[in-house]
């Protein structure tokens, strides 16, 4: 197999202004010879003296694979080239989508056959470095000339002994390399590892590192570091010998806008986690930082996501909450559409034909309207919500979307009377909120296999309220003053037990205001209150048989008979719940 043509030193820096410039420069001459580039680049440019020069600014753009050629010599500037010309915030996503798809030879080591992507093996390293110490996570220049020029030239050598042994050299002050010597050769990596938007070569970031020559970014999120080694590192690109072929295929591996806009999408959704988390914390919600993450990645590695779980965990408020997260940042934008229990049919999600009109009329909904905003800005994440999904048949409204999700086109067809269609595409995604009680319909394994799904409980209420405070919370606010507050925290953990978890974060924090405002407002014991709350709320949630009720029935008995509920509510239905399903096998508290 032939050579990839870019094998050459002549590789310049490429950043975004330069980039830019590079498609400005195409773009005038568009569709012209490709033999004319190097003479048009010494007229555009203005250098005449120089003519070897502008050689490789042509290099340039055949290495980020800027256009494509023809068969008759002519070449046609790229479609993603084309889309940083009219939005210039793309280019610095390009750069660094460059560096995930790019393997080459390094030119200084001599005639070597040997092509590698040693962005991957540098990532690879410094995630390890990472681990044991953040402030390891760089290379010097002698380690890096030491590691890239000694045939580490794959992910296999990474491993403990090498990670402990940098550590050591350090340790130790062991040079494996000359510094003196290094300057030129190295300048070739550095330049093209400076387009990273996770590798720095800023030294202040590592003041303690001598000759420093890269490193991580700080506080960079290790996790998203981790995913792009994952998900890249392993694709290799097989070339043509045809040298135009070789060209337009290089061109097309990279300029995949499907692969370029998700890799936009996936950087984004993983890198906002810190500050999604920081978002709901400001707006009252609570939400563990693992929850966090394992929603914005499985919303990265699959465009569906079902969120079930026991009603106010969240379900429904973290989705809303994100598509606000995305409409602030200018990132995105969000659809709320609630399921009704009389959905038979796609025409509430994809709208129907009216063949009755003499011209035809096709009633479009809000779904597809949003459904083809998403197709039209690929670099933006459009999330629908479909709230309450299981009120009714999920395959009887939303069998095109299943449908679609597997096919290569993940093309909708739309009942318009003309056979259009729609895209389910990359930046668009789907999350179902599936409810846990007997309203519900069961989602069949059909569904199920073509989803992500989160399980979302409660947690105990002691450490709820006690995170609550900590962020001083304004639910929570004048709890922290009461004197009675250890007593009712420890009873609440003692019903939330007897009732196996099966209430959230809403019920508490109902509960909590409900006495709060009670004991201000009267002089009587908390305790008379979270009785009536207990009556009120969350009795009313139990009905069914022996072997499901009892053993919970009895628990909560020996909570309300403690000599400090002086109250009969909870007791007395307690009781006759408890005599009832004895008797009959079955009780509710409606029946009791």
């Amino acid at each position: 197999m032939a050579a990839p043509y870019w094998k050459t030193d002549r590789v310049k820096n490429v950043n975004t202004t330069n980039l830019i410039d590079l498609i400005t420069f195409l773009k005038k001459y568009d569709g012209g010879k490709y033999s004319d580039l190097t003479q048009n680049a010494i007229i555009h440019y203005g250098k005449q003296s120089n003519p070897a020069y502008f050689g490789q600014i042509v290099t340039q753009m055949n290495i980020l694979g800027l256009f494509t050629l023809n068969d008759n010599g002519t070449f046609n500037v790229s479609k993603i080239a084309n889309m940083i010309f009219n939005d210039n915030k793309l280019a610095n996503s390009f750069l660094d989508y460059v560096l995930l798809k790019f393997q080459y030879p390094r030119p200084h080591i001599g005639s070597t056959n040997n092509y590698s992507k040693p962005y991957f093996l540098i990532l690879s390293i410094l995630i390890e470095l990472y681990k044991i110490n953040p402030n390891e996570a760089y290379f010097t220049q002698e380690e890096f000339y030491y590691l890239f020029d000694n045939n580490i030239t794959s992910l296999s050598r990474v491993n403990n002994l090498l990670i402990n042994q940098i550590l050591a050299d350090r340790v130790s002050g062991v040079k494996k390399a000359n510094v003196n010597n290094l300057s030129g050769i190295i300048s070739y990596d550095k330049a093209f590892f400076s387009n990273s938007c996770i590798l720095s070569s800023n030294s202040n970031y590592y003041p303690k590192a001598k000759d420093f020559f890269i490193g991580l970014y700080p506080n960079k999120d290790i996790s998203f570091v981790q995913f792009i080694c994952n998900h890249y590192c392993d694709g290799f690109f097989v070339y043509s010998t045809n040298n135009n072929d070789s060209k337009n295929g290089w061109a097309n591996y990279l300029h995949n806008v499907n692969d370029f806009f998700n890799y936009i999408n996936q950087k984004n959704m993983l890198q906002d986690k810190g500050a999604f988390l920081q978002y709901c914390i400001n707006k009252g919600f609570y939400f563990d930082e693992s929850l966090i993450r394992r929603f914005l990645t499985s919303l990265t590695t699959k465009p569906f996501l079902l969120l079930t779980g026991i009603s106010g965990t969240g379900k429904s408020k973290i989705a809303e909450l994100y598509g606000e997260f995305l409409l602030k940042n200018s990132k995105g934008a969000f659809l709320l559409k609630a399921v009704g229990s009389n959905w038979n049919d796609n025409k509430n999600l994809l709208g129907y034909y009216n063949p009755i009109i003499s011209s035809g009329n096709y009633n479009e909904t809000d779904v597809v309207k949003f459904i083809q905003e998403a197709n039209s800005n690929p670099t933006r994440l459009y999330i629908i919500l479909l709230d309450e999904m299981n009120l009714s048949y999920t395959e009887r409204y939303f069998s095109d979307f299943l449908s679609a999700l597997e096919s290569i086109s993940k093309e909708i067809t739309l009942p318009d009377g003309k056979g259009s269609n729609v895209k389910w595409s990359e930046n668009l995604k789907i999350i179902g909120t599936i409810n846990e009680d007997e309203t519900t319909h069961t989602l069949s394994p059909k569904v199920i296999d073509r989803a992500n799904l989160i399980e979302m409980n409660g947690i105990k209420p002691s450490k709820y309220i006690e995170d609550l405070i900590l962020r001083n919370d304004i639910k929570t606010k004048n709890l922290n003053t009461k004197t009675w507050k250890d007593n009712y925290i420890i009873l609440l953990d003692e019903i939330y037990n007897a009732f196996d978890g099966k209430f959230g974060f809403r019920v508490i924090d109902e509960i909590t205001s409900y006495i709060l405002i009670n004991t201000d407002l009267t002089s009587n014991d908390f305790i008379v209150f979270l009785d009536e709350q207990v009556y009120q709320k969350l009795l009313p949630k139990l009905h069914g048989t022996r072997g499901e009720l009892l053993v919970k029935l009895e628990k909560l008995k020996e909570i309300f008979d403690k000599p400090e509920f002086t109250s009969v509510y909870s007791k007395t239905k307690i009781a006759s719940m408890i005599n009832q399903i004895k008797t009959t096998g079955f009780t509710s508290f409606v029946t009791a």
